[in-house]
Formats: C-alpha cells, sequence, structure tokens
C-alpha cells in the first residue's frame, strides 16, 4: 500500500456554486458602490440622522439652506444628503423635548433638489408649461393640487426671484394625525441666480377654515394665500447666500 496516496480529487464545483459566488460579488459591489456613492453609509446615516434628532444640527442645517429660519418657525427636520437633495420641515410651534406632538398651525417645507429632466418639470408648472402637479409627488414633493386660487411674484432677503402658486389640497397626512386634511397651499419656486444644478421649491400650508366652499369664494386674506404674508415671509430667507 502506498503509504503517500495522492489526494482525492475534488469534486468539481456545480454551476449553482459559481452563480451564487457571482451573485454575492455583485451585491457586494453594490453595496460598496452605494456606500461610496453616500460618502460612507455609517457616517452618512450618522449625519442625517442628526438633522432628525440633534436641535444644533437641524439649526445649522436651516442657516445653511436659507440663512435663517422665519421669525416665529422652528425646524422640526432638517436634512442634507450629499449630492441628492436638503430637506427642512418647520412649524410655528416650539418643539419640546418629549411632550409630544407640538400645536402646531402652518407647516413651512423646503427642498432643493439636484437639476434633472424630472425635477425641472417643477419649474415647467410653475411657469405654466404644464398642468400636470404629479411632478411634486414623482420628486419627493408630497402635495396634491385640488384648486389654483393665485399666483404672483415675490423676493426673498438676497434678491431672489420667488415664483408662487396659491392652490388649495392636500400634503402629507402625518401632519394632521394620520388624516388627509384639506390644506391651504402655497407653492414656491426659487430662482437663485447662476446654475448652481439645483431646484429649491418650498410649500407653505395651514388647515382650510373652509373646505366645503369652491376656489372662488376663497379669501385668501391674512392667510398663507395672501400675497402680502407670502412676502413677508419670504423676504426674511436668504437661501441663495453662501
Amino acid at each position: 500500500m502506498n503509504p503517500n496516496p495522492a489526494p482525492a480529487a475534488k469534486a468539481p464545483r456545480s454551476p449553482a456554486f459559481y452563480i451564487a459566488m457571482g451573485c454575492g460579488l455583485m451585491l457586494l459591489l453594490m453595496v460598496l458602490g452605494i456606500a461610496g456613492t453616500c460618502g460612507g453609509c455609517l457616517l452618512l446615516g450618522r449625519s442625517v440622522g442628526k438633522g432628525f434628532v440633534d436641535d444644533t444640527q437641524k439649526a445649522e442645517n436651516v442657516k445653511k439652506f436659507l440663512g435663517q429660519a422665519p421669525q416665529g418657525y422652528y425646524p422640526l427636520i432638517a436634512v442634507s444628503i450629499p449630492m441628492v437633495m436638503d430637506q427642512a420641515i418647520l412649524i410655528d410651534a416650539p418643539i419640546v423635548p418629549d411632550a409630544g406632538t407640538p400645536n402646531f398651525t402652518r407647516v413651512l417645507q423646503f427642498w432643493r433638489i439636484i437639476e434633472n429632466e424630472n425635477s425641472k418639470q417643477m419649474r415647467d408648472y410653475f411657469d405654466g408649461k404644464t398642468e400636470n402637479a404629479e411632478v411634486f409627488p414623482r420628486n419627493m414633493v408630497p402635495i396634491d393640487v385640488k384648486d389654483t386660487i393665485g399666483k404672483g411674484v415675490v423676493k426673498t432677503g438676497d434678491g431672489a426671484t420667488v415664483k408662487y402658486l396659491a392652490t388649495r389640497g392636500h400634503i402629507s397626512a402625518d401632519f394632521d394625525r394620520g388624516t388627509m386634511v384639506q390644506r391651504l397651499n402655497t407653492l414656491m419656486d426659487i430662482e437663485c441666480p447662476g446654475a448652481d444644478g439645483s431646484v429649491r421649491v418650498m410649500v407653505w400650508s395651514e388647515k382650510d377654515p373652509h373646505p366645503d366652499k369652491s376656489s372662488e369664494e376663497v379669501d385668501p386674506k391674512g392667510t398663507v394665500l395672501d400675497e402680502a404674508v407670502i412676502g413677508a415671509l419670504v423676504a426674511q430667507i436668504k437661501p441663495c447666500s453662501k
């Protein structure tokens, strides 16, 4: 008997093994690619998470996005995802830790979205080139437009042109304890001078006090649909200043 027998030949790998290995490698590359794009998932997650819970980070982000929060408004969230978008939600009531949902009346939402063919369609809506309001949900702006009450132009504190549309409809039900309450919503397109590759949109809203009235019967005076009120709010922000 040979004391040093040759090692038994290994059974050939099955095709399923190589398919599984290839799929695993593809998945790993996808994960690494996502991590690289995001600047490191853990670091990005920690940074974005602060925009939900850390008051200092929220205030810093709002200053970065808008120059400052309008008087009487407090950041509920303010998050920045590099190379993708910035988002801030502010309400007109102080946020007290562990005190439950604040009793707020008005909500101001801001988005800065990287410009692409899809996001440009929001500008087309403000310019009257399209009447399809579905462009907003497609760009992560959760608003439904039912009636258009009016439109106009105001200026920010740093001189940027803001085209606005005064409307009625709905925003995310999260603001109304899970119900779809009809709201007065002013949509705003902030046109910063120069091409910085971004589309900036704001939505300012409050509950519709008379949801059963027709659009012709809506009195915008003193509401978020009132041009004087809109102008006073927008004049406080400087979203185009560096």
